[in-house]
């Protein structure tokens, strides 16, 4: 009886250590998709940066690089982690010195070690922008306040 009745503690300690693990891995299935993704991104924009007089005379090089970075930046972006926004200017027009102006804000603002992008719209009255969720509100701020007349 007593052989029987360890034996039943034990194998409910064991379901429920099976069970907390599993539970775990699932919540935190997520978390580990988005940071290894993120650290892939990185990566490859940090080859991008220190290889950048190499990589833009190798054409193929480079294209495959930026293919890669867009596979990893969309699977942020599925995972929930990073989404893709327009924001509009009101009052600016991002050519030539404002353009540069503004770039060299973000440049100076926003965190060199993350995932965002930006790029100018055709029309020169918006941007682009892929970044992480939590991000958002700062580079609506960021061009708010650019954008003031």
């Amino acid at each position: 009886m007593r052989f029987r009745r360890s034996f039943i503690l034990v194998a409910l300690a064991v379901l429920v250590l099976t069970a907390s693990l599993a539970i775990y891995f699932y919540s935190t299935k997520n978390s580990r998709a988005v940071s290894y993704h993120r650290q892939q991104y990185l990566d490859m924009l940090h080859q991008y940066v220190e290889h950048y007089g190499t990589i833009i005379t190798n054409e193929p090089r480079r294209y495959a690089l930026v293919q890669a970075m867009d596979q990893e930046r969309e699977a942020m972006v599925k995972l929930g982690y990073m989404e893709k926004i327009e924001i509009p200017f009101q009052h600016c027009v991002l050519t030539g010195a404002v353009s540069e102006a503004f770039s060299k804000l973000v440049s100076q603002t926003m965190p060199t070690n993350d995932t965002w992008e930006f790029s100018i719209a055709t029309n020169h009255m918006s941007i682009f922008l892929a970044c992480p969720k939590k991000e958002t509100a700062k580079w609506r701020k960021l061009v708010a306040d650019y954008d003031k007349p």
